[in-house]
């Protein structure tokens, strides 16, 4: 009775987040939906003074080679960090078509390379393929939101933050 603590696994822990990057530490990021892609370049134009922090005021942003304001930009990846795996799908066999939306981003600070395919399940559900594996269960709202705030980014429609 006291030792509650004997019973925890490891996944109760785990994390469910995916998309975890500071956003800064990002250099590049795409969203493909379709024949539809989108491609952030994210630069850094200059550094912090002592008691700052990183802000949209340091980088430089390009959306399909087009200039585009970090700000916004800033607004779309706090969107996408949101997300959270409703559970986990660790094994599940990846499906073989059209994923409906694929992210991929590069985070300097890591060094690494991440790709994230999201696949319709269900009616309400989406599976989240983490470089090559299936990981989390999402709602497939979220995915279509996504998808949506993605074709709204050349707008100056305020991205939606919410989904079913």
């Amino acid at each position: 009775e006291k030792a509650k603590w004997v019973t925890v696994q490891p996944i109760d822990v785990a994390s469910r987040m995916f998309v975890a990057s500071y956003v800064w530490n990002i250099t590049d990021l795409s969203v493909k939906s379709g024949d539809v892609s989108y491609e952030f370049d994210i630069t850094q134009t200059k550094e912090p003074g002592e008691d700052e922090k990183l802000t949209a005021d340091n980088f430089s942003v390009t959306l399909n080679g087009e200039d585009f304001d970090a700000e916004r930009y800033r607004k779309f990846y706090s969107f996408l960090i949101k997300a959270n795996g409703e559970s986990f799908a660790l094994g599940e066999d990846v499906p073989s078509g059209e994923p409906m939306a694929v992210l991929e981003y590069t985070d300097s600070y890591m060094n690494k390379t991440m790709k994230f395919e999201f696949y319709e399940k269900s009616a309400l559900q989406a599976l989240v393929v983490a470089d090559g594996e299936s990981k989390f269960n999402i709602s497939k709202s979220y995915v279509e939101t996504l998808i949506e705030n993605a074709e709204n980014l050349k707008s100056d429609t305020e991205f939606k933050t919410t989904w079913k």
